[in-house]
C-alpha cells in the first residue's frame, strides 16, 4: 500500500465495517492496486491513468476533507453499491463484500 493511501486510512476514523467483515489493510492494498489505481491513482489522488478520460473525475482520497468524511462504512458503501452519475461500479455486482473488505 502506498504511504499516502496509508496515511489517508489512518486519519479516517476508526469505524467498523458492517456485520463481521474484517479488514486487512496489506491484502486491500492489492486489490486496490489492482481494481482501484487506474481511476483514483496508485496514491490515492485520484489521477489515475482513467481519470483524464472521465466526466466526473475520480476523488482524491489524500485530502483532509477525503479522510474525514470517508469512514469505512462510508467506502464500504461507495465501493459495493458504486455511485450513481459517476464511473464508480457497484463491486458488490461482481465479487462478495467479504472479497473487498478482507483483501
Amino acid at each position: 500500500m502506498s504511504r499516502q493511501i496509508e496515511v489517508a486510512a489512518k486519519g479516517a476514523p476508526e469505524a467498523q465495517f458492517p456485520g463481521a467483515l474484517k479488514g486487512d489493510a496489506a491484502s486491500g492494498g492489492t486489490l486496490y492496486h489492482a481494481n482501484c489505481a487506474a481511476c483514483h491513482g496508485h496514491s490515492g489522488d485520484g489521477r489515475g491513468r482513467r481519470a483524464e478520460l472521465m466526466v466526473k473525475k475520480p476523488l482524491d482520497f489524500t485530502t483532509l476533507k477525503s479522510r474525514r468524511h470517508f469512514d469505512r462504512p462510508k467506502l464500504f458503501q461507495a465501493i459495493s453499491r458504486g455511485v450513481p452519475g459517476t464511473s464508480m461500479p457497484a463491486w458488490k455486482r461482481v465479487t462478495s463484500a467479504s472479497h473487498f473488505c478482507s483483501h
